[in-house]
């Protein structure tokens, strides 16, 4: 797989105003990583070079890419008025330097690397001008996306907001993913037109003077679920969902035995050994790793901490930055958190809170807290965590 010749356009200067909270919904986290990373990995891993198209807090959206990027492959050029999508591509055009062109935008956090490869074979095969991802959808309830149109061997895309009565039942949506020849965009990107009701100059007009010209247009066909964007609370909830459903498929087939997997919350970058039992209700969250032949009790919280082999976490455990070795038994309500570490074989007694401590076997019990200060202690925690998870 060589992509050299490819380049993408990341749009991603949009002010996310259905998303209601007053930040860019790109950096919004999805199992752990902003919205946007999720899109941005895909890229890196196919080494396509990437710039993105910013304005709606900027800044954020660049340091967000700088501390998950570590690398030259992306950079930035700013949308400084929001004028449609048409406009955002062409603030790009001083950086086209491939011989084609992939733009999409920035929430896309279950697009794969298979879907986007097989756009670009196709579109390489087929000699095409222009291709894109379509997507069928027959849920009426479904809103926000354009939808496109194929009349007399022509192709057009409708934004939702100007679909007339007609068309409303038509299942073709467009994924919001192209691949563009430079020569084709530079033809005509300066010369799109204003939409009359928007006064917006759309990405999508393209699609039709290409096919109006009769220049190579080609559709690939993509399940929707992978090329579903996040406009809303609600859209963010389903694409985790989704998301967090693949992890814990792929665990499972490593060995890796759930008690109620719809219930457990996981994030992309923990990693989980053979054998091990993960609990009703347990949160395990950011550089997490777990050992084999362990066991997570239900409603406890693990977050970047290594448990190790053959270990028993009782229920209601929270364990933080933390490292528990191998063969330990933890009890329930225990906190162990700052860089705490327990020793192989150790017994941690319920209600402890250990802190910046190591534990060792030889090391005296464990002396409880008084019940009311660890219980104040554990729920600041909780709250934490409920909070990270919201």
């Amino acid at each position: 797989m060589i992509n050299n010749n490819i380049q993408a356009v990341i749009l991603a200067a949009g002010r996310s105003t259905r998303l209601n909270t007053g930040n860019s919904k790109l950096v919004a986290p999805i199992c752990g990583k902003p919205m946007l990373i999720h899109t941005t990995n895909v890229l890196e891993h196919m080494n396509i070079k990437t710039t993105l198209v910013v304005g709606y807090q900027k800044e954020i959206i660049q340091e967000t890419v700088a501390l998950y990027h570590k690398n030259n492959l992306f950079d930035f050029v700013v949308q400084d008025k929001q004028l449609g999508t048409g406009h955002a591509l062409n603030c790009s055009q001083s950086q086209w330097n491939k011989d084609h062109i992939l733009v999409m935008n920035g929430d896309a956090p279950l697009l794969t690397q298979t879907l986007l490869q097989e756009l670009i074979d196709a579109h390489i095969n087929k000699n095409a001008v222009v291709s894109l991802l379509v997507a069928h959808n027959v849920d009426p309830s479904v809103r926000g996306y354009g939808h496109v149109i194929y009349h007399n061997n022509h192709v057009k895309i409708v934004e939702d907001r100007h679909m007339n009565h007609d068309d409303l039942d038509t299942i073709n949506i467009n994924a919001g993913i192209y691949l563009f020849k430079k020569s084709f965009l530079l033809d005509h990107i300066d010369n799109l037109p204003k939409h009359e009701i928007s006064g917006e100059y759309y990405l999508t007009t393209l699609i039709e003077i290409a096919s109006n010209n009769n220049f190579g247009v080609c559709t690939v066909d993509a399940s929707f679920d992978a090329v579903r964007g996040v406009n809303t609370l609600k859209e963010l909830w389903v694409a985790e969902h989704i998301k967090r459903s693949k992890l814990i498929e792929h665990w499972m087939e490593q060995g890796v035995r759930f008690s109620t997997a719809h219930n457990v919350t996981i994030d992309e970058s923990v990693k989980i050994g053979r054998g091990t039992f993960i609990g009703s209700n347990t949160q395990l969250l950011g550089d997490t790793t777990v050992g084999e032949n362990t066991i997570i009790g239900a409603f406890s919280v693990i977050e970047n901490a290594a448990i190790g082999n053959n270990t028993s976490i009782a229920p209601h455990a929270i364990i933080k930055n933390s490292t528990v070795g191998n063969n330990c038994t933890i009890e329930p309500f225990t906190l162990i958190q700052q860089k705490s570490s327990v020793c192989d074989t150790c017994t941690i007694e319920s209600f402890s809170h250990i802190s910046q401590r190591t534990i060792k076997p030889t090391t005296p019990s464990v002396s409880k807290k008084k019940e009311k200060t660890f219980v104040a202690a554990f729920k600041t925690v909780a709250d934490k965590n409920l909070s990270h998870e919201l």
